[in-house]
Order: structure tokens, then sequence, then C-alpha cells
């Protein structure tokens, strides 16, 4: 979701948005991005455990221009402002001749992969989510949201269907260079489960890719039209990914960095491309090892102080303190409304996965008296991850 400037070029100057990114996208058969705010000016913003975002209308002309064909919908924005704008979302892409997934204003609409035929090959496209802050389609509007079961036999079922079948999964925790455990898994599972393709984002970083039982993974593309203030400098370099198709399956893909700058997104000069594939591979290697990608997940949990669940920690958006929210719970003279919103906000802490494996592993790590333990190599791994900012990189580079 395009924010100040960018936002600005997208309803202005969509062209020039992608710059020497355009070509790629437009020699594309079929182009999908993640959208992930509502295209509307109508609805309410939902209590929810974070910020609410949303588009105006005549951002739409930043996908048109490409034009995007498929538009991923299922993540932990596009309800911000209820069901209205998911409405509005849904109509204004349907008028442009953009598809959907992963959403709908029913649990079937929100649950229904998309299927396209490209040259007489037919490609479906499964779009999940972590149905953070109750967001799931249940019994109404939502996303697709996180039944694993479920959403291994939407693969299955659509491979019955479908010549290729690629997953699209909105997941894991911010920052970090490698899947939490549980990401790993599912997106491991859905591989098996007939996928050809398996690709994910939310992290805001790109993160690296393996190959599990014949099938790419690729566990998050970082950030697209969406310049992040602060932090590290994966958060301003993202990947596009382009996927080849020949005999009727996946012949190999191609990872191509750029950068986003408020003058819109840009392929890395070669020198900094080189770095940004170098840190990729050693994040990659990790991958093959799920007791690896634990240590890593670990050597993040290790930088939350025993101390974390008492103030927020330095550096890290861990949000609130959890003795904070639940003492606002107590808060004397506290009105309804403000202790229905803390409500949601330290349910969403238990129930999305991002956040529940968060604070069980944390808290098992304490307990056990391990936090703090984890291996030197991994520390450095996430340090660099959350850390190197733009002027250490071009030390790096020097």
């Amino acid at each position: 979701y395009p924010q100040g400037p960018l936002l600005e070029r997208t309803i202005s100057e969509p062209t020039s948005l992608y710059n020497d990114l355009l070509p790629i996208l437009r020699d594309a058969d079929l182009r999908v991005v993640n959208l992930e705010a509502p295209l509307s000016d109508r609805g309410s913003p939902i209590p929810k455990d974070g910020p609410n975002h949303r588009l105006p209308p005549a951002a739409i002309a930043g996908l048109s221009v490409v034009p995007i064909d498929l538009a991923c919908l299922a993540n932990n924005h596009i309800l911000d402002f209820g069901p209205e704008a998911l409405r509005d979302s849904l109509d204004q892409l349907g008028e442009r001749g953009i598809d959907t997934v992963g959403a709908g204003m029913s649990p079937e609409d929100a649950w229904r992969p998309a299927i396209r035929t490209i040259s007489g090959l037919t490609v479906g496209i499964v779009n999940f989510s972590e149905g953070e802050d109750g967001t799931a389609a249940v019994y109404g509007p939502g996303v697709c949201g996180w039944e694993p079961d479920r959403i291994v036999r939407a693969v299955a079922s659509a491979k019955e269907r479908c010549d290729l079948v690629i997953a699209v999964g909105h997941g894991g925790k911010e920052y970090v260079p490698a899947p939490p455990p549980y990401f790993h898994r599912l997106c491991r599972s859905v591989a098996e489960s007939g996928a050809d393709f398996v690709v994910g984002h939310h992290p805001h970083v790109p993160q690296g890719a393996e190959i599990h039982a014949g099938v790419p993974i690729v566990y998050s593309l970082g950030n697209f039209v969406l310049r992040m203030r602060g932090g590290s400098v994966f958060r301003r370099r993202g990947l596009l990914l382009s996927i080849g198709i020949r005999d009727r399956r996946v012949a190999g893909f191609e990872l191509i960095p750029f950068s986003i700058s408020s003058d819109g997104l840009e392929t890395l000069p070669d020198r900094e491309q080189r770095w940004l594939l170098e840190q990729l591979r050693q994040a990659s290697e990790i991958l093959a090892d799920p007791l690896r990608v634990r240590e890593v997940w670990h050597a993040f949990l290790d930088r939350f102080e025993p101390g974390w669940w008492r103030r927020p920690t330095p550096g890290i958006s861990s949000g609130p303190s959890l003795r904070g929210l639940l003492g606002s719970l107590r808060r004397p003279g506290a009105r309804d409304s403000r202790r229905r919103r803390k409500a949601i906000k330290i349910r969403n802490r238990f129930v999305t996965p991002a956040h529940h494996h968060f604070l069980s592993d944390g808290l098992a790590r304490m307990s056990s008296g391990t936090l703090g333990d984890a291996p030197p190599w991994a520390q450095e791994l996430v340090a660099s991850w959350l850390e190197l900012d733009e002027s250490g990189l071009e030390d790096l580079l020097a």
C-alpha cells in the first residue's frame, strides 16, 4: 500500500512508479500482486491490533497501468475499514478487469481459488493468510484464514482441476531473515499437497528460498510499493518473482531485487544486487534444516530481554507490553469502547499464529532458562536483518 510521495505518484504518474521494472512486469503472461489495503473512501476503521490502512479509489491507477491481472487479498489489512470497503474494492477491481482471490463477501468466495487459462494452460492460485484481528471469513465477509488442514485440502483440490497451482501465503513474523517454524512447516505441507510453487509475504523484508519435495518455496518477497521509514535496508529492498513455465511445469524462477524510494521502484545496481542475492543465499541455506530455522527464530526471541513483558523492547516493533495490555482492562474509569479495543488487541496476541508463537515460544525459553542461548551465527544473521542501515550498507559495498 503506497503512502506519502509514493501514493501521490501512484495516482498522478503511475507509469513512472515502476521505472525499469515496468517492462519486466508487462512482459509477463500473468501479473499477480498483493493488495494490502482496501480501495475505498467508505466504511469505518475496525477495532484491531495495529494501524488501519486504506487507499483512495484513484490509487487503482497503479494497478491498471501495468496492468495487473490478479490481486491477492488475503492479508491483515484488506478488512481494515470493514465489509463496505471490501465490497468497494472488489467492485473497483472487477470493473478494471482485475481478478481477485483470498477474500470475499462470503466464506465460499474467500476460499475459492482463482483459475486462469494462459495459452491453453490452466493455472490455479490459492491465497491464504493468518486471519489476523479476526478477519477470517467464517460466517460472512473476510479473508481465507489460518486453517492449515483446510489450506492443504484447498491446494490439493485445485491441483485436481488445474495444470499448475501457485499457493500464495501471507504470514510469519516481520523483519526476520527466516520464517518462524510454524510457517516453514505449513509452506512445506502446501508444497507436498500439490502446489507447483509457494510464495510468501508479510514480513516486510525479503527472505530465502528452498526447493522442497521438488517444489520451489520463496518465503517472503519483501515490500513492493511501500517505503518504510527507519529500520534496516532490507525493509526498502524487495524482490520481483518471475516464474518460468515449460512443458506444463515450472521450469525455473528468477528473483529480481529492486529498491524502494520516494521516487518509486528501481532495479538495484549490479554491486548491490550481488550483495543482496548473497545475503539471500545465506538465508536460504538455513531452510533445508528445520533445526536451523528454529535457531534463527530463537535468536529473534532472544533479542527480547527477560523484562520484555513489562515494557516494549527498544528497536523492535513489539507493540505494547503484555503487562500493559492486561492492566488496561482493569484501569479505573476506562470507557467500554476503550476496554473493547484493548480486549481485541489482547485476543489477537493469543490467537494469530505469529503473535501466539512469539508469546508461547518466548515464554518457554524464559521458563526453561534458555533465553539468550541461540548460537552466535543465528544472532548475527538476525541482527543484520534488523539493524543494517543505509550508511552501514555503503561501508560494506565501499
